[in-house]
């Protein structure tokens, strides 16, 4: 195994190897799975009464990949909430700092970080006024 640097740390930059990675790096198990199926990772995941939000943490102009798309439309059929956040540093978004909000593939809605953290704040709040099983509407655009 090399142990030359593979890629930086998302939060500071250094330098990591891949035995610094070890199972976060997905390279082992991808050629065991057919075709070109292969595990992702998500960004961000919150929970409350058995509902779920997901962020996924993009460069500016930069989509999910086409097998991360499957997954998330998959996730939000299951009931999950998914939105995607592009920004134009996605490591290191600054209070003042503006983002895009996907809500599914085509609505979107531009905003401040700290309105985003509204809007988190906003979903927990709605997930934890109600029973599990017993949530008044699905997922929708704002996520209550």
């Amino acid at each position: 195994m090399s142990t030359a640097p593979l890629r930086g740390c998302y939060a500071c930059g250094t330098k990591v190897t891949p035995l610094q990675l070890g199972l976060r790096e997905y390279g082992w198990i991808s050629p065991k799975l057919p075709g070109k199926v292969g595990p992702t990772d998500i960004d961000f995941m919150l929970e409350r009464n058995g509902d779920f939000l997901a962020l996924e943490f993009k460069p500016s102009g930069v989509r999910p990949g086409r097998g991360q798309q499957i997954t998330f439309n998959a996730m939000r059929d299951k009931g999950f909430d998914v939105w995607v956040v592009e920004t134009d540093d996605a490591t290191r978004m600054n209070p003042a700092g503006n983002c895009r909000v996907w809500w599914d593939d085509e609505k979107y809605e531009d905003m401040t970080r700290e309105t985003l953290e509204d809007y988190i704040i906003k979903w927990y709040e709605a997930r934890s006024a109600v029973r599990r099983g017993n949530r008044a509407n699905g997922g929708t655009e704002g996520g209550w």
